[in-house]
């Protein structure tokens, strides 16, 4: 064997590896750090809300939202994209509204049953995102988020000059980048 494909053959497999190490450890543990604490500010903001307005911690609403948070920080290592989807194919669910959602119904006062339905539909935003990027599947689902979004524009990036397309994807990776904003708030 030539000695040069013998070299690109061991490059090419330590690649092999730190990619899969990135993929299937790194990811998703920092993945996973990010759901949590997501959940973790939302279930404070939650608190806080029902203290400084002086709500019953006792609503039945308010307890089931804050336990399902609490079930979601407790087992969100184990929830999967497959898993979810396996386990909806195979129980067949009727499409009712949620149970929780009936109890924010119930609640009577007008603003705290708005700020519940709202934190409600944020975890489940948070998990929903959780579980596009927080497993293997990422590595085909984060490419197609972000082709989703730049054709939402009708494709118009597709008649721009090749540096003003490259700086729109260098910009992707700064912090403070509008387009990546975006794309963390639709995902």
């Amino acid at each position: 064997m030539n000695e040069q494909v013998l070299y690109s053959s061991i490059r090419f497999g330590i690649v092999l590896i730190a990619f899969g190490f990135v993929v299937f450890m790194a990811w998703r543990r920092t993945a996973l750090d990010v759901f949590r604490s997501d959940l973790f500010a939302l279930r404070d903001h939650l608190f806080d809300f029902m203290w400084e307005n002086g709500h019953d911690f006792e609503t039945m609403a308010y307890r089931r939202l804050r336990d399902e948070i609490n079930g979601f920080l407790r087992f969100g290592h184990q929830f999967d994209l497959a898993s979810i989807v396996t386990v909806s194919l195979i129980t067949k669910m009727p499409a009712e509204q949620h149970e929780l959602l009936s109890e924010i119904d119930l609640v009577d006062n007008s603003e705290l049953k708005l700020y519940l339905r709202s934190i409600y539909h944020e975890v489940g935003r948070r998990t929903f995102r959780y579980l596009c990027v927080g497993g293997s599947q990422a590595v085909f689902l984060i490419p197609l988020i972000i082709f989703y979004v730049l054709m939402r524009n009708g494709g118009k990036w597709l008649t721009e000059t090749p540096a003003v397309v490259a700086d729109r994807m260098a910009s992707l990776g700064r912090v403070d980048s509008p387009i990546l904003g975006y794309i963390r708030s639709t995902a």
